[in-house]
């Protein structure tokens, strides 16, 4: 398990292993910047990044979380709602 802002998420998706990580930021400079400092940390790994912006997760993400934390697809997480970013393994 991994936690972002609190909110603990399960290792894995139907898109095969890996970590989902939400980062909260009220920009995409900072998003970036935090993303940035998250790959040394898990380079080894298939991770999907969710970028929620000026948002609290349980707020206006709820129906993203809940997809993300039954380890569903995250295709009904609406892309206004959050970008992803997929860092293929070894990034």
């Amino acid at each position: 398990m991994m936690a972002w802002n609190g909110m603990p998420l399960r290792v894995g998706s139907s898109k095969g292993p890996g970590v989902i990580v939400l980062v909260q930021a009220n920009n995409i400079a900072a998003n970036l910047f935090l993303a940035n400092n998250l790959i040394d940390l898990i380079a080894s790994m298939n991770v999907t990044l969710a970028f929620l912006h000026n948002r609290t997760i349980s707020e206006h993400s709820a129906n993203c979380v809940s997809a993300l934390t039954r380890n569903m697809d995250t295709s009904d997480c609406a892309l206004s709602d959050r970008q992803r970013l997929q860092l293929p393994r070894g990034v």
